[in-house]
């Protein structure tokens, strides 16, 4: 059976793991730097491997102990076929254990488990644990192992993971089917149908079959570094990773490939130590839909380390952008697997610059080292850029870099890491620090800016909740007659994960005029309302009144952010000194509350104490 216990961070020539998982500090520094030195991404990858082991373990033993199971006895029987398999190869069962398919089966499983949702009397439940078999089966074909196994159908398919598929009856169907290899070769068979398998590890290869669907294979290679990974969309555990994924079984693999051959050739010119280790990860991409908005969508997930799903946006710098953002996600994720970043215990929650939600101290540090790459990625892209996108990469450095830094500046200061994540986070300081004085033009800086102070006050706003009565307070206190200014006796405030939603318009509109004038013109002209448009074509003082007006007369929380904004160009700055607008908001509103009528904003706010300065 298989050999269960946690071992080493470099993999051994037969693919598995030799002692006990540990980064040095040396490792953390590295990755704090934005560097992959080969041998920590092996601590990475073997890491991972020993999780997904142990995980199965978990998962046997909590199978085991039902009594009469029928789920047990399915998993044995595939782990009997898997221990042969690894007798024989154990770098082909090491290699199929530790596909992002295999942790996000293992992991759903055991959520199903703790959650009381897996009951062994129902056929789903059996299949669920039944996949074990596709896996063995998968490792047994990739040598020309005889066996048999029962494998699940779903929708009418048998899935092999990062194989391919076989359908074996109406997608209405489900059950099972016999997969077997003998000296006739490979078949699945189901009720209705057998299916041809290949019986090699290629997982392009054709049968004469046409119910047999292999996998999709992209692969680029460029300077000598090779990116190799399938296009999944057909594994049900793996599409769950966002329920944009598509599941046609026919993905546009070309359209695919043209746009990683692209990206690929950014990534390696631009930053090789990052496109080595991405290579070194990235086994399976997983295509989303693009949504209506246009925007791209991506996601990783601890559970299934080195799968990426994502949209496919036509710019391969983009695509690009994204590999590297994502890869970063799934490096800290191996990392924590291996050592605690972050303290248990901290409930509370922060202001992420690229988020619209508030994040707990780990979400916010997985982010920080995300923008990390990210800033990291458009610095590289500014050397090498045209003129005519050279301000968009600019752009983009300068927000990457400044929400990294902010977000580091909070967790240093929050007390929040252990050991080890300070210095994780003390590394990433020092160079965001060293990147904040590279030089960038001036408008890069304020176009970046503006875009920053629209996404802090519209955050406040949303999700800063000062305390009821200070804020019934001060509304009478003003009413009473507003001849002290109240500073310093401003109320304490939580942070809500959503007190109000407020519109992202003006943060679309922000972005698309540097993204793409042509559009943006176009969108200001057609369907912009005037005092917007006055904000963003610099008539600030027609945006601040036309605002105005809107919030005496609707109160319209959004109007706060325009509001605001135009009151800090006209004051020609874009730095906030004393960061309180949902004060101005919830007093304004209590007045109005009480008397039916709202006090006059300029005056409320300079009573406050929370002008510009």
């Amino acid at each position: 059976m298989f050999e269960f216990q946690r071992r080493n961070p470099y993999l051994g020539p037969d693919g598995w793991p030799r002692s006990a998982h540990f980064l040095s500090e040396a490792d953390v520094a590295a990755l704090a730097a934005d560097e992959f030195p080969a041998g920590t991404i092996r601590a990475l990858r073997a890491a991972e491997l020993s999780k997904h082991l142990l995980l199965l373990e978990a998962l046997r033993r909590a199978v085991r102990q039902r009594p009469g199971s029928h789920g047990a006895d399915l998993l044995e029987k595939a782990s009997a076929v898997l221990s042969e398999v690894q007798a024989r190869a154990p770098e082909v069962v090491a290699e199929v254990v530790a596909l992002p398919h295999f942790g996000l089966w293992v992991a759903s499983c055991l959520s199903q488990l703790r959650a009381g949702t897996m009951h062994d009397r129902k056929p789903a439940s059996s299949r669920e644990v039944g996949h074990l078999a596709a896996f063995a089966a998968v490792s047994a074909l990739r040598i020309g192992y005889r066996f048999e196994l029962a494998v699940p159908i779903r929708r009418g398919c048998v899935t092999f993971p990062a194989l391919g598929a076989a359908l074996v009856g109406r997608p209405t169907m489900s059950g099972w089917a016999r997969v077997r290899l003998d000296r006739r070769g490979a078949t699945v068979r189901s009720a209705s149908r057998v299916v041809s398998l290949p019986t090699r590890a290629e997982p392009r290869a054709r049968t004469a079959d046409r119910a047999w669907r292999p996998a999709a294979r992209l692969r680029a290679e460029v300077g000598g570094i090779c990116l190799s990974a399938i296009l999944e969309t057909s594994d049900p555990f793996l599409t769950q990773l966002s329920p944009a994924a598509i599941t046609r079984l026919r993905p546009p693999r070309i359209v695919w490939q043209q746009q990683i051959e692209a990206a690929w050739q950014i990534l390696v010119s631009g930053n090789r130590a990052v496109a080595a280790g991405l290579a070194a990860v990235l086994t399976t991409l997983v295509p989303l839909e693009k949504p209506r908005t246009g925007d791209l969508i991506s996601a990783t997930s601890g559970w299934a380390w080195g799968a990426i799903a994502m949209s496919l946006p036509p710019e391969a710098s983009v695509v690009a952008e994204t590999l590297d953002h994502e890869f970063h996600h799934l490096v800290l994720a191996a990392a924590e697997d291996i050592v605690p970043l972050v303290r248990e215990g901290d409930d509370r929650l922060y202001y992420a610059p690229w988020r619209d939600d508030p994040r707990p101290a780990s979400s916010l540090l997985q982010g920080t080292y995300a923008h990390l790459g990210v800033a990291g990625f458009w610095r590289q892209r500014c050397l090498a850029e045209l003129p005519r996108n050279q301000l968009q990469s600019e752009v983009r450095f300068v927000r990457a870099r400044a929400a990294a830094l902010e977000a580091t500046r909070t967790l240093v200061n929050a007390q929040v890491l252990t050991a080890t994540g300070r210095v994780l986070t003390l590394g990433m300081l020092r160079v965001l620090e060293a990147w904040r004085q590279e030089p960038v033009s001036s408008a890069a800086e304020t176009i970046a800016a503006e875009i920053s102070a629209e996404h802090r006050l519209r955050w406040r706003l949303a999700h800063r909740d000062p305390d009821t009565q200070a804020v019934d307070a001060l509304a009478r206190a003003w009413l009473a007659g507003p001849e002290q200014a109240v500073t310093g006796l401003l109320p304490p405030f939580a942070i809500a994960p959503y007190k109000h939603r407020l519109r992202l318009d003006l943060f679309r509109l922000l972005e698309l005029r540097y993204r793409d004038p042509a559009r943006f013109t176009r969108v200001l002209a057609e369907e912009t309302h005037e005092r917007t448009a006055a904000l963003l074509t610099g008539h600030y003082a027609a945006a601040r009144d036309g605002y105005l007006r809107l919030i005496a007369s609707t109160g319209d929380r959004d109007a706060w952010v325009g509001l605001l904004l135009a009151e800090y160009r006209i004051a020609g700055v874009l730095e906030f000194s004393r960061e309180r607008p949902e004060v101005i908001a919830d007093v304004h509103d209590r007045i109005r509350a009480l008397t039916g009528t709202p006090p006059d904003v300029a005056a409320l706010t300079a009573w406050l104490g929370l002008g510009v300065r």
